[in-house]
């Protein structure tokens, strides 16, 4: 999905949904795992006049150690 970000914050437009494991192909190479992610897009003014996006994410992720190379 692609959005125009300026014409989304001007409208002050939302956008919410859940992005499924098979979707996040850059955390699959990194061999993560996760059930899903919920997200919430907005389309705001920030504190200094500007217009912005602010993002929400929630979810659980299984990663790999760094240091044993175990989830």
């Amino acid at each position: 999905m692609v959005i125009d970000g300026l014409q989304f914050a001007r409208s002050a437009s939302a956008l919410s949904g859940q992005v499924k494991e098979p979707q996040l192909a850059r955390l699959a190479a990194l061999q993560c795992r996760t059930a899903g992610l919920q997200f919430q897009l907005l389309g705001v003014t920030n504190e200094r006049g500007k217009l912005a996006l602010g993002l929400r994410v929630k979810g659980e992720l299984q990663l790999i150690c760094q240091r044993c190379l175990q989830p």
